[in-house]
């Protein structure tokens, strides 16, 4: 194992950056799903506001109309040339009266855009080729229940269309007076039932995109012979769904750019004591030991960083204290090793061949100086 100071480099990802990082992907989720929920809940209850108020239009509108005038207008009505107005508007007193109403309605509730229809048993071509808007004759008559209630695959009705209230402001989006289309599910379920008949939005190919709803209206034998219906503009939805989006965009930002400054703050408040802590134990490491533990103290407050700085503070007092008794140890089996060092240096020396040599001739010149000695003490005596 390599020796600490020799320590490979490794790039590192600091622990507030992970916090930041794991509270983005995690927030981010959250935030994501419930703003999904917050949007979705809120279009929907929007949209359930805006059909009640096409409800409440055009019910209030189908009591000031009388189903027989409708039945006498498709069937009497004309756009002959001496019957048009300047503007092209036929000047038929009943299709005017609607129309006033229906402006009217309008100048109330400015998103309604009323008109009337009937169903006939006809395709579009059929009923093209042989009515003529200018003339009353050979109108085919408006479709009962009956045949309603045996339709067949493969029959082909026609949705007629008698007053429009876009003649007044846009001709391109009206229908026109007796203008046939293919008659869809929404108008036959209309015809052919009893209440009110909603439409999601839908582009019709022929005047644009709306959502709709459709009141049957009944003559006095409780039979339906005409239906009023009421659109809204698609732009006029998409706008009030873009509106809705942009706020709640707009607020779920705020909250969540609050709280990623909230939780960057809070990290750094987390993570300094960490990385004081860190620093103090490579410093320690080092074999420094006079770095101030007690700084991580909370007297008031203790939390898990007092606890872990208490017990690395302990820690590093039993391994200074080990490393001094080891430091002492060592220098005791130092003097110890030198002691015997000497001593065998010494008996190296004493057990030599020079050192016997040096030995007896020492002995020698000691025994002949002792022989000197007292052969001058006999003669001095």
């Amino acid at each position: 194992m390599e020796p600490p100071t020799q320590r490979r480099k490794t790039k590192q990802l600091s622990l507030r950056t992970k916090v930041l990082i794991g509270f983005t992907l995690l927030f981010s989720g959250v935030f994501g799903l419930a703003f999904y929920w917050f949007y979705t809940f809120t279009i929907e209850k929007t949209t359930e506001r805006l059909y009640i108020d096409m409800r409440q239009t055009v019910v209030g509108a189908a009591k000031e109309i009388n189903p027989e005038e409708v039945v006498q207008l498709y069937e009497q009505g004309t756009v002959y040339k001496d019957y048009l107005a300047d503007d092209g508007i036929p000047t038929d007193p009943i299709f005017q009266k609607h129309l006033a109403l229906f402006q009217q309605v309008n100048d109330i509730e400015p998103r309604a855009w009323l008109y009337t229809y009937v169903v006939v048993d006809e395709s579009p071509d059929e009923f093209t080729s042989n009515v003529s808007p200018a003339f009353p004759e050979n109108r085919p008559p408006i479709i009962d229940q009956e045949k309603l209630a045996n339709l067949e695959e493969g029959d082909s009705l026609s949705t007629v269309f008698l007053v429009d209230l876009w003649v007044r402001y846009d001709p391109a989006k009206a229908a026109k007076f007796l203008e046939p289309i293919p008659s869809n599910k929404f108008h036959v379920e209309t015809f052919s039932g009893n209440g009110l008949v909603d439409r999601p939005l839908y582009n019709d190919g022929f005047f644009g995109s709306w959502i709709t709803t459709y009141l049957p209206l009944k003559n006095s034998a409780g039979e339906t012979v005409a239906v009023l219906g009421i659109d809204f503009e698609a732009s006029y939805v998409n706008h009030v769904k873009n509106a809705i989006r942009n706020r709640m965009l707009a607020g779920f930002l705020f909250i969540y750019l609050s709280l990623f400054i909230l939780v960057y703050i809070l990290s750094s408040f987390l993570t300094r004591p960490i990385v004081k802590l860190t620093s103090a134990a490579e410093q320690i490491g080092e074999g420094d030991y006079t770095y101030d533990l007690n700084t991580f103290h909370s007297g008031r407050l203790p939390d898990e960083v007092s606890t872990l700085a208490e017990v690395f503070a302990l820690m590093v007092s039993k391994v200074k204290q080990r490393e001094e008794s080891l430091r002492m140890q060592v220098r005791e089996l130092k003097v110890e090793i030198d002691e015997v060092k000497r001593k065998k240096q010494v008996q190296q020396i004493v057990g030599s061949d020079f050192f016997q040599d040096l030995q007896s001739k020492s002995n020698r010149i000691r025994a002949a100086m002792k022989k000197t000695d007292e052969q001058f003490e006999e003669e001095k005596s």
